[in-house]
């Protein structure tokens, strides 16, 4: 008996009926249309209708049977747009970004109707977040709010993007209109979604107490037996402690949060979970404890990781070697991470000059140090944090080696300053 038909076909005769036909058509036997995994006997099942291709099977045959595959699939000739977004989801969903991009592309055109190219721009955003492009990812999404409202995903994407380039206010301000739509419409799962996503802007931006009103109100406002939406929340705690220097209880919300990931299917999460772990770790003094949990967070992102996971993956290495006095090698990372950093957000661009200034400080370079740490404190100094505070003690304590007393004193008391407001 045939088994049940799937979405991306019409029924597994009637696929099994146009391969055969258009395969005798083409001069062709079932061996020549054979490919790794689909073999002979598998592509007679096929034709007998007793089994269903998946969507890459029906993509190669189509491609060699030089057919459409929405032919092959459903017998559909014409192109159809709606068909053409489904399959450039799918694309996206298996990790065919190429394919996703092209199909997406196809559809932006002014021949297609606003709300398709709505789409396909939303999509396109989609794929240039994935590739750690956020201002190509905003601009698409500009365009795509223009035709027609975004989605959910579309809202969370433009919002992180405004986030990684140095747009807080329009980041929280997405966010923000979000959550309250949210909370209007007692819609616990946006409410979680649009809260920790409002909650991490807004400890971006220094923020702390209204961070912290809004994670309580999540907290309330959702089954706390839903280990996803906990995580979301442990993660976002355990970043407000560490931005604040409260190195333990970050990291028991951490570890919380990775205890949660851990049973879930939130690979993703799971392996950036790690990295989060990883950072507490240098705070708390423990390098060799980091190092450990930020390999086994790249282990685990193996080839999904983006430019953005890897860069803090080595800023967070470069850290931990400072504190174990290999300098050679933190220099190393923290150059190639401010390269990776290139166009994103400038708190990590700070951080990463800030940790390049030490190295260089330490192995006797003044002068590149100074010229670094000026960097460092220039770019952090929009948006006061826990960073800016780090990076002004470390400047006075340069300064007051180099016999700068009067620049050392003010850089402390700025330093002073910052962690007193934090």
């Amino acid at each position: 008996m045939p088994r049940q038909a799937k979405d991306h076909i019409d029924n597994p005769a009637a696929v099994g009926a146009r391969l055969r036909e258009t395969r005798r058509t083409a001069g062709l036997t079932q061996t020549d249309l054979t490919f790794p995994g689909c073999t002979t006997g598998y592509i007679s099942r096929i034709e007998s209708g007793d089994r269903i291709p998946s969507l890459q099977v029906i993509r190669h045959l189509a491609t060699q049977l030089n057919v459409q595959e929405s032919w092959l699939a459903k017998g559909i000739d014409e192109f159809a747009p709606e068909q053409e977004l489904i399959y450039a989801e799918l694309d996206l969903r298996l990790g065919n970004t190429e394919d996703s991009e092209r199909r997406y592309r196809s559809l932006t055109g002014e021949a297609h109707p606003a709300r398709v190219r709505s789409l396909a721009e939303a999509g396109l955003a989609q794929v240039a977040a994935l590739r750690s492009k956020p201002e190509l990812a905003v601009e698409h999404l500009e365009r795509a709010a223009s035709l027609g409202p975004l989605d959910d995903a579309g809202l969370e994407t433009l919002g992180r993007s405004y986030a990684h380039i140095g747009r807080e206010a329009e980041a929280i301000a997405v966010f923000r209109r979000r959550f309250e739509q949210a909370v209007t419409d007692e819609d616990s799962p946006a409410i979680v979604r649009f809260g920790v996503v409002l909650a991490n802007a807004l400890i971006d931006d220094v923020d702390f107490g209204e961070a912290t009103r809004v994670l309580s109100f999540v907290i309330q406002a959702f089954d706390q037996t839903n280990d996803n939406a906990m995580a979301r929340v442990r993660w976002s705690l355990a970043r407000l402690h560490s931005l604040r220097g409260q190195t333990e209880s970050a990291r028991r919300e951490a570890i919380a949060a990775l205890s949660l990931l851990e049973a879930s299917e939130h690979r993703l999460q799971f392996a950036r979970a790690h990295h989060l772990l990883a950072f507490i770790e240098i705070d708390a003094g423990n390098p060799e404890a980091a190092l450990a949990l930020g390999e086994t967070g790249r282990e685990l992102l193996g080839a999904e990781a983006t430019d953005y996971d890897n860069a803090v993956y080595e800023l967070d290495r470069a850290r931990a070697f400072i504190q174990l006095d290999r300098l050679e090698e933190a220099t190393a990372l923290a150059m190639s991470a401010a390269g990776r950093f290139n166009g994103l957000h400038p708190n990590d661009l700070g951080r990463t000059y800030t940790e390049i200034a030490t190295a260089f400080h330490r192995r006797g370079d003044r002068e590149r140090a100074g010229e670094l740490y000026e960097l460092a404190i220039e770019l952090l100094s929009p948006r006061p944090n826990r960073f800016l505070a780090e990076a002004y003690a470390r400047y006075g304590a340069y300064l007051e080696e180099t016999g700068d007393t009067s620049g050392a004193l003010a850089a402390y008391r700025s330093g002073a300053q910052l962690v007193d407001q934090l």
